[in-house]
């Protein structure tokens, strides 16, 4: 049976740790902003996009778990639950950080942020769900969870293992807005993959980004996502291709290990011939299923490896009827962009390591060459944004600052940061 300790922390990495992280993140924000759980929380058709999304598949997940433990099938719920927790702490709270960050009221009868309130009443309606949902489950995490999110609420019980189990909501349950989403979160991926193969960072700024989908209705699908996706992989625009080879080159190979025992001593002719033909007019015939005849033999398209290679100026990903593409060739614009988003990565670093709360406003002093200068004077509104600065001054360093020397290309800029 494979059970064990290395099985076991196997979950604990792969569920555990981000199930308790997400209710580490909520806490943290919940107490920051002294979030109340027994306040009116906004209707589910008042929230964003996001919000109903995640309770759309909270709604599927219960379903699927009521059936699966009915129906004595736990390895298929634990599989379920696993997809689950990779929407909620990779895409939701990840798409959501923002909305806990911004600043604003979450007293519904102080003219509250509806925003920031929703995503609060969200995460949390998915963390006390799931503490119900898992309690058979994982009965001991589940059980410190619901302690703290909900004994001390007016409807709190005393344990989590005498609450009323989780009931499906079809009316929370919406396909194509999860169909949607998906195909965000699946182009996302591939132009993660994409940046990767190219070792370009996402914290540079790109300017296209070039997607084939697997039919008509996604491509429709692609406005209404446009701005997820262009957030998450900081691109400035989306271009819909009709077919990948705009972005990929193709080979077409024979399949010899299934030609050979078909047409024998035929092979040599078969391969002379197939190195003549034009590949897209193979491939063009491959995707739609049909035989293509060479050497008076009609091959098919197990008959034949289709090898994908990066076209010139392009970083590509290739999954099934899906491909993205971005381009490699990055404007300075864009370069200087990025140098902008690094500084502030480096900051958010520096605020940590000196110990600086997650709310603490923050002074910074930067000391560097002529050319950082100007571009970092060029995105100071966005480095002050991101980095909950009151100012930056543009000079030495004082002694009394948490300092360090961060490098940029091989130029050495000196930061130094204090609270206000």
């Amino acid at each position: 049976m494979n059970f064990g300790f290395e099985t076991a922390d196997e979950v604990r990495r792969q569920f555990l740790i981000p199930f308790w992280n997400v209710y580490s993140f909520f806490v943290t924000y919940a107490n920051i902003d002294q979030f109340d759980p027994d306040a009116k929380f906004p209707e589910l058709s008042e929230r964003s996009e996001l919000d109903r999304w995640i309770i759309s598949e909270l709604n599927s997940l219960i379903a699927y778990v009521t059936n699966g433990l009915e129906n004595f099938e736990p390895e298929k719920i634990t599989r379920e639950i696993e997809s689950f927790m990779e929407f909620l702490s990779n895409w939701y709270v990840r798409r959501s950080r923002r909305r806990f960050w911004k600043t604003g009221l979450l007293n519904v009868n102080e003219k509250a942020d509806l925003d920031k309130l929703s995503a609060y009443s969200t995460l949390y309606e998915v963390l006390v769900t799931l503490s119900k949902l898992l309690a058979p489950v994982i009965p001991f995490v589940t059980e410190n969870i619901y302690q703290n999110l909900v004994s001390n609420t007016k409807d709190g019980r005393q344990s989590v293992h005498l609450e009323d189990y989780p009931e499906f909501d079809s009316n929370a349950v919406d396909d194509e807005l999860v169909s949607r989403i998906r195909l965000a979160m699946k182009i996302s991926s591939l132009g993660r993959s994409a940046r990767s193969k190219a070792n370009i960072k996402v914290r540079q700024p790109l300017q296209n980004l070039y997607v084939k989908t697997r039919d008509e209705n996604e491509i429709e699908m692609l406005s209404l996502i446009q701005d997820q996706i262009i957030d998450e992989l900081n691109i400035k625009s989306i271009v819909p291709i009709d077919d990948a080879a705009e972005i990929i080159k193709f080979k077409i190979q024979p399949n010899l290990p299934v030609l050979g025992p078909k047409f024998g001593n035929q092979i040599a002719q078969i391969r002379k011939e197939l190195d003549q033909i034009d590949p897209e007019l193979i491939r063009s015939d491959i995707l739609q299923g049909k035989s293509v005849s060479i050497a008076g033999n009609d091959l098919t398209v197990e008959d034949f490896l289709v090898v994908s290679e990066e076209l010139e100026g392009f970083s590509s990903s290739l999954e099934g009827p899906y491909a993205v593409g971005v381009s490699v060739d990055i404007s300075e614009d864009l370069i200087h962009e990025g140098i902008a988003r690094e500084l502030v990565h480096k900051i958010q670093n520096m605020r940590r390591s000196a110990d600086f709360e997650i709310s603490d406003r923050i002074e910074i002093w930067i000391n560097t060459n002529s050319e950082m200068n100007s571009i970092i004077e060029k995105h100071r509104d966005y480095i002050n944004s991101e980095t909950l600065s009151d100012s930056m001054t543009m000079s030495e360093v004082l002694s009394d600052l948490y300092i360090e020397s961060q490098g940029f290309d091989g130029i050495v800029v000196e930061i130094g940061v204090r609270k206000v």
